[in-house]
């Protein structure tokens, strides 16, 4: 977990990135009740992929009417997160306030950051919750489903092949129609392949242009001196790099 734990910082550097050049947007039709992360991860066990780490991280934002409220959503949470270890800070020469809870074990990572600050008479509050792992299971699955919220999630699941026969472009082309998607655009460099698909069957997807939107990607890479291909799948992109 401490490979895992040094890939915070950089997760969330990426991810902040995004979200000044891109938009999530939600589809407006009704969609069957699908969590993302349990699809990816049951696509890579239909092709006996060994899992090496997943994360998920979803960001809500909202706005209360003073200081009060902030302080009251503040107790809320922490209340509801007992098991959390806490900690304020105030950002220097700012009037951002930021609120730190974290919550390590064998299995799990999670931290949740609330930020808010004076907006126009008001108070804007950021809520972000991430959680990275190694190891996948329905209590796991039930705690992601409790903490994600907001119209800005991510999730990403790396993985690997052991002698695959397959080409990369063949290999990255089949895991897309396993997960009902159309191939949108693609990367191909030498041993490895990236390519950005549709998925209809999920709720958040970025655009690509004025006609055309994407919600997965998917990167493999041939691991030199072996038979092995690395797999890392993400939704709606893919926020660390291989």
């Amino acid at each position: 977990m401490r490979q895992l734990k040094r890939n915070i910082p950089m997760v969330i550097i990426i991810i902040s990135f995004i979200f000044s050049f891109y938009m999530v947007s939600s589809i407006n039709e009704k969609k069957e009740n699908i969590n993302e992360l349990e699809d990816i991860y049951e696509v890579i066990t239909k092709n006996n992929m060994t899992l090496h780490s997943w994360s998920a991280y979803s960001r809500e934002e909202l706005y209360v009417m003073n200081v009060t409220e902030v302080i009251e959503l503040i107790d809320d949470t922490q209340k509801n997160k007992t098991d959390f270890v806490w900690s304020t800070e105030k950002i220097e020469n700012d009037h951002h306030n930021k609120v730190v809870g974290t919550k390590n074990n064998q299995s799990l990572d999670e931290r949740i950051v609330i930020t808010s600050y004076e907006d126009r008479n008001k108070y804007k509050v950021n809520i972000t919750y991430q959680v990275v792992g190694d190891e996948w299971n329905s209590d796991i699955m039930n705690e992601i489903s409790s903490n994600i919220k907001g119209s800005s999630i991510f999730y990403m699941i790396q993985g690997s092949i052991e002698d695959n026969n397959k080409n990369l472009q063949d290999l990255a082309q089949d895991l897309v129609r396993d997960f009902s998607g159309e191939v949108k655009e693609g990367v191909e460099e030498d041993q490895f392949i990236s390519v950005s698909a549709y998925n209809p069957r999920w709720d958040l997807s970025l655009p690509l242009n004025q006609n055309d939107k994407m919600n997965l990607q998917i990167g493999v890479r041939s691991v030199p001196y072996s038979d092995n291909v690395d797999v890392t799948i993400g939704t709606p992109i893919i926020t660390v790099e291989h």
